[in-house]
């Protein structure tokens, strides 16, 4: 019997880490991403219906569901989890019952590259405090899944206009799990296939398939929309290269280096064959909005601005002990660096009281020279006048050279250089 049914089959690429913590505890780190029944990272059902209510605005009682004490209203949407692809593009319903499958000799690369234990990708972040500076207790990682992987989830409803617009906002690309206004978070749809049951040939092959795994959906129809792109949002681009040395920092890799430009490693796609890259330079959002955080809450106390340090929380967005933190205005993209010349720099350490070089205190910083980069900031809610002239006064100090990004700036570090003025695409609103 033909059901009044939409199936849209879905293959999400991450275009940056992505955090969906499973809260359980970890030694080795402040988050664990949630896992399915192999041990593989999943997209629980709940992020994806949560990301793509939180956008559906003034529809999304409607086509979500709703409760208020008694009454309710059950959703007209369903999801499943989505399911990391394998090194062939392709993802696995249910257990897996032959380890080698996933972490044997003879297993899956991609999948063994993140497993538990295998922690592929971990980025180190500390929290600042109410003067912009390094809190000392407030050291912290994060274990993420690595820029790349691909999930393919299912969304059915009987809504068809549901169905069309909520296709539309996955084709846009969804903001997925934590720290999304850090540079987490973002993915991009690479294919979408839907099938409208109402429709007999489309019927005919939902039941062909219907059951199967969802790597299986050679024979669907891919949407027409699959190949569209939502207009890019509100926000700034600043396009140009560093003055001369770049230096994010890490440990450095047995090289002979004491620290190395940070680098992480991301799963790469060629056709339908997947492999982890290990050798990406990459300026982590939150490398960059802390810097124009720090400021932007100096131009506000210059501006005499009342109660400096709310509106700049309200702006960034900040956390807080129980449960009253909230979410920035503004999100910070990743930027990838792409054939980047490494320099090393030798330092020696010196005696603080006498100015001279310490005896055995030698020490050799790798950096990036003068790399390209493209920054980018979106803007996701409504910036007051004092919001809006403290950032772009910031903005402007980082052009000038005033303010710096990564480490060693006082050394000339770190400078940026833009190719041309700043791209704005943002009205003065209240």
């Amino acid at each position: 019997m033909q059901r009044d049914w939409t199936i849209l089959r879905v293959t999400l690429q991450s275009r940056s880490p992505l955090i969906i913590a499973s809260g359980e505890d970890e030694a080795m780190s402040d988050t664990d991403p949630v896992r399915d029944a192999n041990g593989l990272p999943m997209l629980p059902a709940t992020s994806l219906a949560g990301a793509l209510r939180a956008r559906a605005g003034n529809t999304a009682d409607d086509w979500f569901g709703w409760q208020v004490e008694d009454g309710g209203k059950r959703s007209s949407v369903a999801f499943t989890d989505g399911l990391f692809h394998w090194a062939d593009d392709r993802p696995r319903d249910g257990l897996v019952l032959k380890p080698d499958d996933l972490a044997g000799m003879s297993g899956d690369d991609l999948c063994k590259a993140v497993l538990p234990g295998q922690r592929p990708l971990i980025r180190q972040h500390v929290r600042l405090n109410d003067k912009g500076t390094v809190d000392g207790d407030g050291k912290f990682s994060r274990d993420a899944v690595p820029t790349g992987a691909r999930f393919t989830f299912e969304m059915r409803t009987d809504n068809r206009a549901a169905a069309d617009a909520l296709q539309g906002l996955i084709r846009e690309g969804l903001f997925l799990g934590g720290a999304t206004r850090s540079g987490y978070g973002e993915t991009a749809c690479v294919r979408l296939l839907r099938e409208d049951l109402t429709l007999p040939a489309d019927w005919s092959r939902w039941c062909a398939i219907f059951g199967g795994d969802l790597g299986q959906d050679r024979d669907m129809k891919e949407s027409a929309s699959a190949t569209a792109r939502g207009a890019d949002p509100a926000g700034w681009v600043l396009s140009g290269r560093m003055e001369g040395p770049l230096l994010i920092g890490a440990d450095g890799r047995n090289d002979g280096e004491d620290r190395a430009p940070w680098r992480e490693p991301r799963i790469v796609w060629d056709g339908r064959k997947g492999r982890l890259d290990q050798e990406v330079f990459v300026i982590p959002g939150s490398a960059i909005k802390g810097p124009v955080r720090h400021r932007a809450l100096y131009h506000l106390r210059k501006a005499k601005v009342a109660d400096a340090q709310a509106v700049l929380n309200d702006m960034f967005g900040h956390a807080a002990k129980g449960g009253s933190g909230r979410a920035g205005r503004l999100r910070f993209h990743d930027v990838a660096i792409a054939n980047a010349e490494v320099i090393a720099q030798t330092h020696v350490g010196l005696d603080r009281f006498s100015g001279g070089a310490r005896r055995g205190v030698l020490f050799t910083d790798a950096l990036l020279w003068r790399p390209r980069l493209e920054i980018r900031i979106t803007k996701l809610g409504l910036l007051t006048s004092e919001m809006l002239r403290a950032l772009e006064d910031s903005l402007s100090d980082l052009k000038a050279g005033r303010l710096g990004i990564g480490a060693e700036w006082g050394e000339g570090a770190g400078i940026f250089v833009p190719d041309q003025p700043l791209a704005e695409e943002v009205e003065d609103a209240a």
